[in-house]
């Protein structure tokens, strides 16, 4: 990977703007809060299920650590690698008292979510459920097309009825959108590692959101800006003598005008499929 320069793409992102006659309507909507539905259930359930077994599999490896390694370093008599050995016993105790913890912590956290509200009681609260939880998909695990179904079911508690999208029609405009943040992953993969990415992004994801101010439209109507910024890093080492080390090596700058409106106690977005703009190097 000689002369690596990791070069930031940028995507705009701009919602519809209502019309005076529209302008009325939205702040007066039925915005009641809904049931979750069986898919965002599912997905709930199955990741706390998934903690509590990563969590019981964690105790176990402690547990025969803590039990065989200072038996192997007793019957080596001493030095540097039964001093080692006993060090990974006492390791073993430690991940023996945290492990089943953790992972009872984080599944009563994915549990009780189950009752969470999407809805936001300001706008950016609405919009970032939105980007997250909708546009990205963080919550349901992966940024692909397969969690599109989804992305549309937690949208049908964050909308008022009369505002949601067709279901075919959002959920082929979510998985076109995503493909376009892989393909240009995949692409900068290649470059920096002269690798084939293969059919998925390789590494992890982290998004960091900027919100750059707001301008009011009308009362309970608000025009919100904000900077997204996706940033692909993967643990990588030239040979195998070196040691992996983070490398990011893609950087997507989206740039987000989205409207809002109120009704009742809650905010939400007005258009749910943003106009995509095409990818540009900055």
């Amino acid at each position: 990977m000689e002369h690596f320069v990791l070069i930031p793409r940028t995507i705009s992102l701009n919602s519809k703007t209502p019309d005076e006659q529209d302008k009325a309507r939205l702040t007066s909507l039925s915005f009641e809060k809904k049931s979750i539905s069986d898919v965002e259930r599912k997905a709930k359930i199955k990741k706390g299920i998934s903690a509590i077994i990563g969590g019981i599999l964690m105790f176990v490896i402690g547990f025969l650590m803590h039990r065989f390694l200072p038996l192997i370093a007793i019957e080596l008599g001493g030095g540097l690698l039964a001093l080692l050995l006993v060090l990974g016993g006492v390791l073993g105790i430690l991940l023996m008292v945290i492990s089943l913890p953790v992972g009872l912590l984080i599944a009563i956290k994915d549990f009780l979510s189950i009752l969470s509200d999407p809805r936001g009681k300001n706008p950016q609260a609405a919009l970032d459920n939105y980007i997250r939880r909708v546009l990205l998909g963080d919550e349901s695990g992966s940024l692909d097309d397969q969690s599109a179904e989804y992305a549309y079911q937690v949208l049908n508690r964050m909308l008022p009825d009369s505002l949601l999208p067709e279901r075919m029609g959002f959920v082929s405009y979510i998985a076109s959108f995503r493909n376009k943040i892989l393909d240009i992953f995949k692409v900068d993969y290649e470059k920096a590692f002269n690798e084939k990415a293969g059919n998925r992004y390789i590494g992890s994801l982290s998004t960091v959101i900027n919100y750059l101010g707001s301008e009011a439209i009308s009362q309970g109507i608000e025009k919100h800006m904000a900077e997204i910024n996706l940033y692909q890093t993967i643990r990588y080492a030239e040979n195998v003598s070196e040691k992996e080390k983070d490398i990011t090596y893609s950087h997507i700058k989206m740039t987000m005008t989205m409207t809002l409106a109120q009704s009742g106690k809650y905010w939400y977005v007005y258009d749910a499929t943003p106009m995509q703009g095409e990818a540009k190097v900055l």
